[in-house]
């Protein structure tokens, strides 16, 4: 009998998830690009228009391996995991719903009630109007929760594609046929948290499911392939991507659409049709390189600081916008003028961020692991 419950506990190990690194780096690129494009954004007034011309590439870079880069390698982290029960999906889900909404009070809200305080008007009712926006963090939180009921319903990644595909074409209708006519700007900016409503629309779970679900889908199949089947499934979809998108621009380009549609994060975050196709046939071509990359050099030194920054993700988001915001607000009330009069001067501006980004995640996240450790600690002493 003893021998019985020994082969029982040595036959059931903790399941271990395998990590591939190519999706790892995908995550860590597509968020570094990210910041290069949010401080354009928010500092485009304080860049002379040579220098704005000269810099154009980052929007192109950003559709290349943007935010539905970041998505897809979500679902694909999602497919790979070995416990994803609904009840974690759904704690996993509100978290990030409290990350969205303590990113808005602290980038936000916090600043134009300084503004405010200074006599400046007009802040309050922006502020507010941004908390009830949606942004990446709420977006990743509301498709945890939809996942959450797509595995208490034991829907196939097959399903679950076609589920997300409908939802894109239903956010296309409703835009199209200006199906939610609504007028109350409050309202407007809190429905864009599940459909697109206006240009202030960001990540709307209608139009930007269909990212993570389609890395799931292909998450599931990559990982029942050997290295030898996946290596063959790399060669096979960067020369299907790259001919398919060549071909779609051309389409496109014949149907009166300027070029310029590839270098929008899909098309001011509509994600329609056209858009999604562009984006996940981009995200293809990038992906199959990395693994190539990784697969001929599996312990390449260059990789290391982007593998960093990949398991980092989450405080950086949060404090790269806190640390662009927060400079932009004052220098907008006291500068009245261009700031980056060469590229370079923008581009130290952004390496600057990104470093004390990075350094402040992992300072945070290694305060985190020891207060976790303490009660451990405390316990076994």
């Amino acid at each position: 009998m003893m021998q019985s419950f020994k082969t029982q506990v040595s036959s059931s190990p903790p399941t271990i998830r395998k990590r591939y690194h190519e999706f790892d780096l995908l995550r860590g690129i597509s968020i570094l690009f990210m910041v290069a494009c949010h401080v354009l954004e928010t500092y485009n007034s304080f860049i002379a228009e040579h220098v704005l011309t000269e810099i154009h590439w980052i929007y192109y870079s950003y559709a290349v391996i943007g935010p539905s880069a970041l998505m897809i390698a979500l679902g694909a982290n999602l497919a790979f995991s070995h416990n994803h029960s609904p009840s974690k999906l759904i704690k996993r889900g509100l978290t990030f719903l409290l990350l969205d909404f303590g990113l808005n009070i602290v980038r936000t809200v916090v600043p134009c009630v300084a503004c405010t305080s200074l006599g400046y008007d007009g802040y309050m009712s922006y502020a507010f109007c941004e908390i009830l926006r949606s942004d990446i963090y709420a977006f990743v939180g509301a498709f945890f929760l939809l996942f959450a009921l797509f595995t208490h319903l034991r829907l196939g990644p097959f399903v679950i594609l076609n589920i997300t595909i409908l939802m894109t074409g239903f956010n296309t209708a409703i835009e199209y046929f200006h199906l939610l006519p609504v007028n109350n700007v409050y309202l407007s900016a809190f429905l864009s948290r599940f459909f697109w409503m206006d240009d202030s629309s960001f990540f709307s779970l209608f139009s930007w499911s269909i990212f993570p679900a389609i890395g799931y889908y292909f998450g599931k199949h990559f990982q029942q392939l050997n290295a030898a089947g996946q290596r063959q499934l790399a060669y096979r979809m960067l020369s299907i991507c790259s001919t398919v998108f060549i071909s779609f621009l051309i389409f496109l380009a014949n149907r009166g659409y300027s070029l310029d549609i590839a270098s929008l994060p899909l098309n001011d975050y509509k994600t329609d049709p056209f858009g999604a196709i562009l984006m996940i046939l981009l995200t293809g071509i990038v992906w199959s390189l990395l693994h190539l990359f990784v697969s001929r050099f599996p312990n390449c030194s260059f990789t290391k600081p982007i593998l960093v920054l990949s398991k980092h993700v989450v405080p950086y988001y949060l404090i790269q916008w806190i640390i662009i915001l927060w400079l932009c607000y004052p220098l907008e009330l006291v500068c009245n003028r261009i700031l980056f009069h060469s590229t370079l001067s923008f581009y130290l501006f952004v390496l600057l961020i990104i470093i004390s980004s990075i350094g402040l995640s992992i300072l945070i996240s290694k305060k985190m692991s020891v207060r976790k450790q303490k009660p451990v600690q405390s316990h076994l002493g």
